[in-house]
């Protein structure tokens, strides 16, 4: 008998530790997309070769080093590869499946929603781990707020959505460092800010740029034809939205991400909680908000929010095996 309960063991640990190695391939796939562009990958053949052998190397890797180490290492290069390539204009991305698509008629400069999926993500968990390591609220602060200021930039990010997005999760992570809840004061308090970010963006696209992007442009529309522009922008973006709801597959993938957490939530309870208690958990629950906020007010949020919650559920999943394997150690 005792011969089979170490076998039984045996086995559960070889196939907790196969599940924890695919989370962490999965979870590095937008990172080999972004560094894969690097690349000169001229025609799809060249594409697809360095592709394998960008993910076989690090599939490698995290089989022989797979663990939190990992993670936070995927998390933190990640949020630097975007964050350069921000600064640099895309130079990083620019023949990256993650970056965006003029040849269809899609955002041509800035941050796309694929890639800002990506960066939401990534900065919140990061800002977690910071906060969970040094615990210091003057660095979260700092390293959420050169975030916002790049994808809210004209000259960088400029995208509208996706700085609402990672705003909003900055000030829900504020409010959780500095323990108060989301009332109807501070939900107030936080509109107002989001508008006030918004309009100092939108100056500075109409003052900087020859040609402002569609922000610059919809308020200079908006103060020649009045609230009708509004009306026009909202509808867009819900009809985008519902369209994209009906016909895209990351409409698939958002529910599946929110399926397996809750899934998580009902069979790891205590775990989760935990997590979510922690400081870690601060930067965890700002990332659901981002995402939510992201889906709402973008008018392609699902594909934003579902690459999101994607990553953010590989994160909780890994987090949860790890805290319950080192707990049965």
């Amino acid at each position: 008998i005792s011969s089979i309960f170490w076998l039984k063991l045996k086995l559960e640990d070889r196939m907790e530790r196969l599940f924890k190695a695919l989370l962490l391939i999965l979870y590095g796939i937008p990172l080999i997309f972004i560094l894969n562009s690097l690349f000169i990958n001229d025609n799809m053949y060249k594409f697809m070769l360095s592709s394998v052998i960008v993910l076989f190397i690090y599939s490698i890797l995290v089989i022989k080093y797979g663990g939190k180490r990992v993670m936070t290492f995927i998390s933190s290069l990640s949020f630097i590869a975007i964050l350069l390539d921000l600064l640099l204009n895309g130079l990083i991305t620019r023949f990256s499946v993650f970056s965006h698509d003029p040849a269809i008629g899609a955002r041509y400069f800035g941050i796309g929603n694929e890639l800002m999926g990506v960066f939401l993500a990534t900065t919140t968990l990061c800002t977690g781990m910071l906060y969970k390591k040094y615990y210091n609220r003057i660095i979260p602060i700092l390293f959420l707020g050169i975030s916002v200021i790049l994808v809210a930039h004209p000259r960088f990010g400029a995208n509208v959505g996706g700085t609402i997005a990672i705003l909003s999760a900055t000030i829900y992570f504020i409010l959780e460092m500095v323990e108060k809840r989301l009332s109807f004061k501070y939900g107030i308090i936080s509109i107002l800010i989001v508008l006030v970010a918004i309009g100092i963006m939108g100056y500075v696209d109409i003052r900087l740029n020859p040609s402002p992007t569609h922000l610059g442009s919809s308020l200079i529309l908006l103060r020649e034809r009045g609230s009708i522009i509004i009306k026009n922008i909202v509808h867009r973006k819900l009809s985008m939205n519902l369209a994209l709801l009906r016909t895209s597959i990351w409409s698939k993938v958002l529910l599946i991400s929110i399926f397996s957490q809750v899934a998580a939530v009902c069979r790891r309870r205590d775990s989760i909680n935990g997590l979510l208690d922690g400081r870690m958990g601060k930067g965890i629950l700002s990332s659901i908000v981002g995402c939510i906020i992201g889906f709402l007010f973008n008018d392609s949020g699902v594909m934003l929010a579902a690459i999101a919650m994607n990553l953010l559920t590989i994160f909780i999943l890994f987090q949860t095996l790890d805290a319950e394997g080192a707990h049965g150690q």
